[in-house]
Protein backbone atom coordinates (compact mmCIF):
# COMPACT_ATOMS: atom_id res chain seq x y z
CA UNK A 1 0.00 0.00 0.00
CA UNK A 2 1.54 3.41 -1.21
CA UNK A 3 1.14 6.07 0.95
CA UNK A 4 -0.47 9.61 -0.39
CA UNK A 5 0.87 13.19 0.80
CA UNK A 6 -1.51 16.16 0.11
CA UNK A 7 0.28 19.71 0.05
CA UNK A 8 -2.70 22.16 -1.19
CA UNK A 9 -3.85 25.88 -0.17
CA UNK A 10 -7.10 24.41 1.00
CA UNK A 11 -6.97 26.26 3.97
CA UNK A 12 -8.62 24.96 7.44
CA UNK A 13 -11.65 26.36 7.37
CA UNK A 14 -13.68 24.68 4.44
CA UNK A 15 -14.50 21.32 4.21
CA UNK A 16 -11.87 20.66 0.69
CA UNK A 17 -9.07 18.79 2.25
CA UNK A 18 -12.33 16.31 4.13
CA UNK A 19 -13.78 16.17 0.41
CA UNK A 20 -10.56 15.04 -1.33
CA UNK A 21 -9.21 12.58 1.53
CA UNK A 22 -13.44 11.08 1.35
CA UNK A 23 -13.34 10.02 -2.15
CA UNK A 24 -9.63 8.56 -1.91
CA UNK A 25 -10.64 6.64 1.08
CA UNK A 26 -14.38 5.33 -0.93
CA UNK A 27 -11.81 4.13 -3.35
CA UNK A 28 -9.02 3.09 -1.14
CA UNK A 29 -9.84 2.48 2.49
CA UNK A 30 -7.01 1.43 3.26
CA UNK A 31 -4.90 4.37 1.94
CA UNK A 32 -2.41 6.04 4.50
CA UNK A 33 -3.08 10.18 3.83
CA UNK A 34 -0.48 12.38 5.09
CA UNK A 35 -0.69 16.14 5.15
CA UNK A 36 2.40 18.05 4.40
CA UNK A 37 0.09 21.40 4.28
CA UNK A 38 -2.92 23.00 3.67
CA UNK A 39 -1.33 26.59 3.80
CA UNK A 40 -0.36 27.04 1.04
CA UNK A 41 -1.11 31.25 0.39
CA UNK A 42 -4.20 30.97 -2.34
CA UNK A 43 -2.72 30.44 -5.85
CA UNK A 44 0.71 30.68 -5.03
CA UNK A 45 2.32 27.85 -7.44
CA UNK A 46 5.97 29.64 -6.22
CA UNK A 47 5.29 28.53 -2.58
CA UNK A 48 4.25 25.07 -3.33
CA UNK A 49 6.91 24.52 -5.75
CA UNK A 50 9.62 24.95 -2.60
CA UNK A 51 7.39 23.38 -0.07
CA UNK A 52 7.26 20.11 -2.02
CA UNK A 53 10.66 19.78 -3.49
CA UNK A 54 12.07 20.35 0.24
CA UNK A 55 9.55 17.46 2.08
CA UNK A 56 9.08 15.28 -0.73
CA UNK A 57 12.04 13.02 -0.17
CA UNK A 58 11.36 12.30 3.25
CA UNK A 59 8.84 9.93 2.37
CA UNK A 60 9.24 6.54 2.20
CA UNK A 61 9.87 5.07 -1.75
CA UNK A 62 6.25 4.82 -3.54
CA UNK A 63 4.49 7.70 -1.86
CA UNK A 64 1.97 9.42 -4.09
CA UNK A 65 2.80 13.05 -3.91
CA UNK A 66 -0.37 15.26 -4.66
CA UNK A 67 -0.08 18.90 -5.33
CA UNK A 68 -3.25 20.92 -5.29
CA UNK A 69 -2.41 24.22 -6.18
CA UNK A 70 -4.45 25.36 -9.17
CA UNK A 71 -5.52 28.57 -10.13
CA UNK A 72 -6.13 27.31 -13.47
CA UNK A 73 -9.22 24.48 -12.44
CA UNK A 74 -11.68 24.28 -14.72
CA UNK A 75 -9.23 25.41 -17.87
CA UNK A 76 -7.71 23.24 -20.53
CA UNK A 77 -4.92 22.87 -18.31
CA UNK A 78 -3.21 19.39 -18.16
CA UNK A 79 -3.14 17.32 -14.68
CA UNK A 80 -0.21 15.22 -15.32
CA UNK A 81 1.54 12.29 -13.18
CA UNK A 82 5.23 12.00 -13.21
CA UNK A 83 6.78 8.49 -12.50
CA UNK A 84 10.35 8.69 -11.03
CA UNK A 85 12.57 6.20 -9.74
CA UNK A 86 11.01 6.48 -6.09
CA UNK A 87 8.30 8.62 -6.46
CA UNK A 88 5.04 9.64 -7.95
CA UNK A 89 3.60 12.90 -8.42
CA UNK A 90 0.17 14.18 -9.12
CA UNK A 91 -0.72 17.79 -10.29
CA UNK A 92 -1.69 20.35 -12.12
CA UNK A 93 1.00 20.98 -15.05
CA UNK A 94 1.35 24.76 -14.35
CA UNK A 95 5.03 24.47 -12.90
CA UNK A 96 4.74 23.54 -9.48
CA UNK A 97 6.87 20.67 -10.49
CA UNK A 98 9.70 22.31 -11.74
CA UNK A 99 11.47 22.71 -8.89
CA UNK A 100 11.71 18.47 -7.95
CA UNK A 101 11.93 17.69 -11.46
CA UNK A 102 15.39 19.56 -12.16
CA UNK A 103 16.22 17.21 -8.97
CA UNK A 104 15.00 14.08 -10.26
CA UNK A 105 16.02 14.46 -14.02
CA UNK A 106 14.83 10.74 -14.65
CA UNK A 107 11.37 10.58 -15.07
CA UNK A 108 8.37 9.92 -17.35
CA UNK A 109 5.42 12.51 -17.55
CA UNK A 110 1.73 10.94 -18.36
CA UNK A 111 -1.27 13.29 -19.35
CA UNK A 112 -4.35 12.04 -17.22
CA UNK A 113 -7.01 11.67 -19.80
CA UNK A 114 -9.67 8.80 -19.31
CA UNK A 115 -13.11 10.60 -18.13
CA UNK A 116 -13.74 7.23 -16.28
CA UNK A 117 -11.03 7.72 -13.75
CA UNK A 118 -13.23 10.71 -12.27
CA UNK A 119 -16.08 10.72 -10.42
CA UNK A 120 -19.21 11.35 -12.69
CA UNK A 121 -20.17 14.79 -12.25
CA UNK A 122 -17.01 16.78 -12.66
CA UNK A 123 -16.97 20.65 -10.69
CA UNK A 124 -15.36 23.76 -12.69
CA UNK A 125 -13.55 24.51 -9.59
CA UNK A 126 -13.11 21.62 -7.60
CA UNK A 127 -10.90 19.37 -9.65
CA UNK A 128 -9.21 17.96 -6.31
CA UNK A 129 -11.89 16.03 -5.28
CA UNK A 130 -13.68 15.29 -8.64
CA UNK A 131 -9.94 14.19 -10.24
CA UNK A 132 -6.89 14.08 -8.30
CA UNK A 133 -8.17 12.79 -5.56
CA UNK A 134 -9.64 9.35 -7.36
CA UNK A 135 -6.58 9.49 -9.36
CA UNK A 136 -4.03 9.46 -6.33
CA UNK A 137 -6.13 6.21 -5.14
CA UNK A 138 -5.83 4.90 -8.06
CA UNK A 139 -2.20 4.91 -7.99
CA UNK A 140 -2.15 4.62 -3.96
CA UNK A 141 -3.53 0.87 -5.21
CA UNK A 142 -0.49 -0.09 -7.24
CA UNK A 143 -2.18 1.04 -10.68
CA UNK A 144 0.93 2.42 -13.08
CA UNK A 145 0.47 5.69 -14.97
CA UNK A 146 0.38 3.96 -17.84
CA UNK A 147 -3.13 3.36 -17.56
CA UNK A 148 -4.36 6.59 -16.52
CA UNK A 149 -2.90 8.57 -19.16
CA UNK A 150 -1.14 9.17 -22.23
CA UNK A 151 2.95 10.14 -22.51
CA UNK A 152 3.57 13.81 -22.22
CA UNK A 153 7.14 15.23 -23.23
CA UNK A 154 6.73 18.54 -22.48
CA UNK A 155 5.27 19.55 -18.84
CA UNK A 156 5.77 23.45 -17.83
CA UNK A 157 8.98 23.91 -16.10
CA UNK A 158 10.37 27.22 -14.52
CA UNK A 159 14.15 27.10 -13.95
CA UNK A 160 14.96 27.51 -10.17
CA UNK A 161 16.86 30.70 -10.05
CA UNK A 162 20.81 30.71 -11.26
CA UNK A 163 23.28 32.76 -8.45
CA UNK A 164 25.00 35.16 -10.07
CA UNK A 165 28.64 36.42 -8.90
CA UNK A 166 28.80 40.03 -9.34
CA UNK A 167 32.49 41.39 -9.98
CA UNK A 168 33.92 38.60 -8.32
CA UNK A 169 32.64 40.18 -4.84
CA UNK A 170 29.10 39.26 -4.21
CA UNK A 171 26.60 36.36 -4.98
CA UNK A 172 23.32 37.79 -6.05
CA UNK A 173 20.82 35.50 -4.58
CA UNK A 174 17.24 35.15 -4.49
CA UNK A 175 14.76 34.45 -1.55
CA UNK A 176 12.94 31.84 -2.99
CA UNK A 177 10.63 31.46 0.38
CA UNK A 178 9.42 33.01 3.75
CA UNK A 179 8.16 30.33 6.06
CA UNK A 180 5.42 30.56 9.13
CA UNK A 181 8.58 31.93 11.40
CA UNK A 182 9.48 35.18 8.94
CA UNK A 183 12.85 33.17 7.71
CA UNK A 184 13.57 33.72 4.45
CA UNK A 185 15.43 31.48 2.37
CA UNK A 186 17.81 31.69 -0.59
CA UNK A 187 18.90 30.09 -3.07
CA UNK A 188 22.38 29.59 -1.84
CA UNK A 189 23.73 26.66 -0.89
CA UNK A 190 24.94 26.23 2.43
CA UNK A 191 28.33 24.78 0.89
CA UNK A 192 28.86 28.49 0.04
CA UNK A 193 28.02 29.73 4.03
CA UNK A 194 31.85 29.68 5.30
CA UNK A 195 32.79 32.00 2.13
CA UNK A 196 30.56 35.28 2.65
CA UNK A 197 30.69 37.78 5.60
CA UNK A 198 27.63 40.63 4.97
CA UNK A 199 24.11 40.62 3.60
CA UNK A 200 23.28 43.57 1.00
CA UNK A 201 19.90 44.51 -0.71
CA UNK A 202 20.45 44.97 -4.05
CA UNK A 203 20.16 48.87 -4.18
CA UNK A 204 23.65 48.77 -2.19
CA UNK A 205 22.59 48.86 1.76
CA UNK A 206 23.85 47.02 4.15
CA UNK A 207 21.69 45.19 6.65
CA UNK A 208 22.73 44.07 10.17
CA UNK A 209 22.66 40.71 9.77
CA UNK A 210 25.60 38.64 10.99
CA UNK A 211 26.67 35.12 10.40
CA UNK A 212 25.96 32.40 13.01
CA UNK A 213 25.33 28.47 13.69
CA UNK A 214 21.95 29.08 15.57
CA UNK A 215 19.87 31.16 16.82
CA UNK A 216 20.87 31.23 20.28
CA UNK A 217 23.93 32.65 19.43
CA UNK A 218 22.96 35.65 18.50
CA UNK A 219 20.74 38.58 20.94
CA UNK A 220 17.11 38.13 20.76
CA UNK A 221 16.13 40.64 18.27
CA UNK A 222 18.81 40.00 16.47
CA UNK A 223 19.22 39.34 12.58
CA UNK A 224 21.13 36.28 11.63
CA UNK A 225 21.78 34.14 8.61
CA UNK A 226 22.55 30.29 8.89
CA UNK A 227 22.46 26.56 7.12
CA UNK A 228 19.24 26.48 6.52
CA UNK A 229 17.21 22.84 6.37
CA UNK A 230 16.53 22.73 2.94
CA UNK A 231 20.14 23.38 2.47
CA UNK A 232 20.07 26.69 1.55
CA UNK A 233 20.99 29.87 3.43
CA UNK A 234 18.59 31.28 5.62
CA UNK A 235 17.95 35.12 7.07
CA UNK A 236 15.98 34.52 10.43
CA UNK A 237 15.72 37.08 13.49
CA UNK A 238 15.94 35.18 16.89
CA UNK A 239 12.48 34.85 18.43
CA UNK A 240 11.18 37.39 15.64
CA UNK A 241 10.40 37.40 11.75
CA UNK A 242 13.37 38.82 9.57
CA UNK A 243 10.79 39.15 6.74
CA UNK A 244 9.03 41.87 9.02
CA UNK A 245 12.11 43.42 10.31
CA UNK A 246 13.68 43.91 6.82
CA UNK A 247 9.99 44.22 4.73
CA UNK A 248 11.23 40.66 2.76
CA UNK A 249 9.56 39.48 -0.55
CA UNK A 250 9.81 36.27 -2.13
CA UNK A 251 11.62 37.04 -5.52
CA UNK A 252 13.74 39.53 -3.72
CA UNK A 253 17.49 39.70 -4.79
CA UNK A 254 19.94 40.56 -2.34
CA UNK A 255 23.85 40.20 -2.34
CA UNK A 256 26.26 38.18 -0.34
CA UNK A 257 29.52 39.80 0.18
CA UNK A 258 32.52 37.51 -0.13
CA UNK A 259 35.36 37.15 1.91
CA UNK A 260 38.66 38.84 1.30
Amino acid sequence: MRNITLTTDFGLNDGFTGAVKGVIRTINPQAQIIDITHLIPQYDINSAMFVIYSTYKYFPEGTVHVVIVDPGVGSNRKIICVDTAKFTFLAPDNGVLSWVLQEEKDYSVFHITDPELSLPNISSSFHGRDIFAPVAARLSLGESPLNLGVKFDSPKLFKFPEVNLIDQVYFEATIIYIDLFGNAITNLENKYFDQVSEIFRSSGELLDIIPADHYSEVSIGQALFFKGSAGFIEIGVNMDSAEEKFSFMCRELILFKRKG
